[in-house]
């Protein structure tokens, strides 16, 4: 697994592994997620890009026009930056696509997180594996919004370290 990805493992076993239920879905406010929500949230929204690499070897994703704005891709680039800060705690809304499951749930989700993790790695190997080929995408929130693939790893793991920071503010 990659480095970045071992130590998000290590961290939520260690924060959230011995959680209860009460705990996990505990929210800080009626508008706030609990831990247990920003947990899935993290799931949702990766597996929207996992598919992308085998898409793109096939040749069946197809790139909208805004790809090819450069100035346009810098600015996707830099609002994903900013959006993905793990220290930024002001809110960023969601669109529904990408909102949590479910309300409520098991202490399952902490393992099911876990899993999930070694998706996020084998998606990494495969935007790795693309190298010059990685193209730049259109985000799957709104086709208004692109930036290159090949950065789509590193805000993965930005986000995840933002949300799970957000899921121990949760826990009080």
């Amino acid at each position: 697994m990659h480095p970045e990805l071992t130590a998000l493992a290590d961290h939520v076993r260690a924060t959230f592994g011995n959680r209860t239920a009460e705990e996990l879905n505990r929210k800080p406010g009626p508008k706030s997620w609990s831990a247990a929500e920003c947990l899935d949230h993290l799931v949702v929204l990766d597996r929207l890009y996992f598919d992308l690499p085998e898409r793109i070897r096939n040749g069946t994703y197809r790139a909208n026009w805004l790809t090819r704005v450069g100035p346009y891709v810098r600015l996707g680039s830099r609002l994903m930056e900013r959006f993905s800060d793990p220290e930024a705690r002001t809110k960023v809304g969601t669109v529904s696509l990408m909102e949590p499951s479910h309300s409520t749930f098991g202490t399952d989700i902490v393992d099911r997180y876990l899993a999930h993790l070694a998706d996020a790695d084998r998606f990494i190997g495969e935007v790795e594996a693309l190298g010059d080929r990685a193209p730049v995408i259109r985000s799957p929130a709104s086709p208004l919004f692109v930036y290159p693939l090949a950065e789509v790893p590193r805000f993965l793991v930005r986000h995840h370290w933002r949300h799970i920071r957000q899921a121990e503010r949760a826990l009080g």
